[in-house]
């Protein structure tokens, strides 16, 4: 074998990729481009109205069920629906009435969030729009009496208990992305480009430090993280999720090749997460990938790490789709009648939840300055 040939097979792109699985595809639950387009503009005009004070703020929030658009409003007499009223006549969306405003809401999350330390066994705090609720994760709820906490926000707060998150990165080798420098084996997310043109791969960002070696399951060099998100306070809190500069002559195929029809990663498209909403997951022990839908769309955890020492808060969104220790890093995704949406990438959950946390792809994204996928 040549030097030349050798060296060829050497630099080979890195392909997410196996041998297709049929009858994948009839997993998916396959959501309207369109729907995803005008969720995202309902739902940044009715926020921003909100904060502007345009209108008499009644929206609640909303969330995907069946293909239909679900407004919630805190009222719904005709005279008073004045933040809502325009969408009353679409015929994609269906308005029902709520307790609290999705403002209501997200205030509620930041006084828990700036209190989580004080909360005993506190696992996660996330918004649940189909509840129109915050809902609060502890381990064990009869440690928390909220009566006696002045800055509690009552009503507006389901207490529910959970097994803590874990991590779902495994120690290991030689699998879809290897971590060289750390020695474990996890899951690679997606091809991406930054707005400065610098070809990338997006990984988990627990347990991973800038510098780390990343290796392709031939255990083929093919970059090194050069950027990790930096949330080891509270007022930094931000996506599980580090940048990996490829090496040149390395690139990521942005496929799901158990998918029988278009399962080419739509390129440049990443839409607002919202409720409801069909999802899917690819991971390292996961395939083809699992699916269940989403249910809090700001999810706020934390984790102690080994390799740094520190305190690491996240904020991503939960998800019923089951995962397992390795999936971390894995692809996330809306499967829409354009092939694959990126919608995030899998974080933490594991065996011991019956639920996953996953990075938001828009936070990664805004993160990283990077287009997301890789054409």
């Amino acid at each position: 074998m040549s030097r030349k040939f050798l060296s060829v097979l050497l630099t080979v792109a890195l392909v997410l990729c196996f041998m297709p699985v049929a009858g994948a595809s009839s997993n998916l639950n396959i959501v309207d481009i369109s729907i995803l387009e005008k969720m995202d503009n309902v739902h940044s005009a009715l926020t921003e109205a909100s904060k502007k004070g345009i209108y008499e703020d009644t929206y609640g929030g909303m969330y995907y069920d069946k293909g239909r658009i679900i407004l919630l409003t805190t009222s719904t007499s005709k005279g008073t629906v004045l933040s809502v009223a325009a969408y009353k006549n679409d015929s994609d969306i269906s308005i029902m009435s709520c307790d609290y405003t999705f403002a209501e809401l997200e205030a509620a999350w930041s006084t828990i969030v700036e209190n989580a330390s004080s909360i005993p066994k506190f696992v996660s705090v996330g918004i649940s729009p189909k509840k129109n609720r915050v809902t609060l994760a502890v381990e064990d709820k009869t440690l928390l009496d909220s009566n006696k906490l002045a800055w509690f926000p009552a009503g507006v707060t389901e207490i529910v208990e959970s097994a803590p998150i874990q991590p779902t990165a495994s120690i290991g080798c030689g699998n879809t992305m290897k971590n060289s420098t750390r020695g474990s084996t996890s899951s690679c997310c997606v091809g991406v480009t930054t707005n400065s043109g610098i070809n990338g791969l997006i990984i988990q960002g627990h347990e991973t430090l800038v510098g780390d070696v990343i290796k392709n399951g031939r255990r083929q060099t093919i970059g090194s993280v050069t950027q990790r998100v930096q949330n080891t306070s509270t007022a930094t809190q931000g996506p599980d999720a580090c940048f990996v500069t490829l090496n040149s002559g390395n690139t990521v195929t942005n496929t799901i090749p158990e998918i029988s029809e278009a399962n080419a990663v739509v390129s440049g498209q990443t839409y607002t997460i919202q409720a409801g909403l069909p999802v899917h997951m690819r991971g390292h022990k996961t395939k083809p990938f699992s699916s269940g839908e989403v249910d809090e769309v700001s999810t706020y955890y934390q984790w102690t790490e080994n390799r740094d020492g520190l305190t690491h808060y996240y904020v991503g969104a939960k998800a019923t789709y089951p995962s397992k220790v390795g999936d971390s890093g894995g692809f996330v995704f809306v499967y829409t009648d354009l092939g694959p949406i990126w919608a995030g990438l899998q974080s933490g959950g594991g065996e011991t939840v019956n639920y996953s946390v996953f990075a938001k792809a828009t936070d990664i994204a805004s993160y990283f300055a990077a287009t997301a996928p890789l054409p």
